[in-house]
């Protein structure tokens, strides 16, 4: 049996293969040279024996990339390209030491276990849980989408504390576009128009955060994160764990119950 590298597909005869190799484009490419082979092994005795392989580190700044990680580190040195503040778990840059460091501090880096209490399965952030329940994975839940959770919470953020959503008497503005409506008209609104990627607002006003989410758990990962400086990084999980208490309680969502 004659086997395609790239494809793993089987053929009983070698020039079946090879035919299927030419067709589909599954030849093993030199980096370097227009060379093929049909075995990465054979690729990689090539580009070994040549020094055919393309470079693999990278500047952490610009596009240039470098054989070795002296070269680089000469480059970046001499150009002032060094990125102090990149998380190599995460493949995220940030602009500050303070940034840098609550990142690391924050749930993306934590072991914390969430329990979800209607299929028992854990979670080591809150992003991930709410994440869970939007999609529709865990069928004991009664949220079965995103926008059926955004239905639960808009009516318990009356001033818009995440939604973009907020009550005027007993009308609701949608704070986007600034059209009225009843809390149903509101949701289905949201749910229908443009405004599908728009359903939440990061908390951070103060600082003139200004970003929007269309999910509860991008807004959750967001402040996990730990780069919007909302909270330090010790006071975002029990804030979002307020914050989704009071969603399952059925209680109005406000700043003074958060922090």
């Amino acid at each position: 049996m004659h086997e395609c590298p790239t494809c793993e597909e089987l053929f009983y005869h070698k020039a079946d293969c090879e035919a299927h190799m030419t067709k589909r484009r599954h030849w093993i490419d030199c980096d370097s040279c227009s060379r093929v082979f049909a075995s990465i092994m054979s690729c990689n005795q090539h580009m070994n024996a040549l020094r055919h392989w393309d470079p693999q580190i990278g500047c952490h700044s610009c596009k240039r990339m470098f054989y070795t990680q002296d070269a680089a580190n000469q480059h970046m040195k001499a150009l002032g390209h060094f990125y102090d503040h990149f998380c190599m778990a995460c493949d995220e840059r940030f602009g500050s030491d303070a940034s840098y460091r609550a990142h690391l501090k924050s749930q993306a880096h934590r072991e914390t276990i969430i329990f979800c209490r209607h299929c028992e399965e854990d979670f080591i952030s809150w992003s991930s849980f709410i994440r869970h329940l939007e999609s529709g994975v865990c069928a004991n839940a009664c949220a079965d989408s995103r926008y059926a959770f955004h239905a639960r919470i808009q009516p318990l953020d009356p001033t818009g504390i995440i939604t973009n959503g907020a009550a005027q008497g007993n009308k609701w503005v949608c704070c986007l576009c600034m059209k009225i409506f009843t809390i149903d008209g509101l949701i289905s609104h949201v749910k229908w128009q443009a405004h599908g990627s728009d359903m939440y607002h990061c908390l951070n006003d103060r600082d003139g955060c200004g970003r929007f989410f269309g999910s509860l758990n991008a807004l959750f990962h967001h402040l996990e994160k730990g780069s919007c400086g909302y909270s330090r990084f010790e006071e975002v999980e029990p804030i979002l764990m307020k914050l989704f208490q009071a969603v399952e309680d059925g209680e109005l969502i406000s700043l003074g119950k958060l922090v």
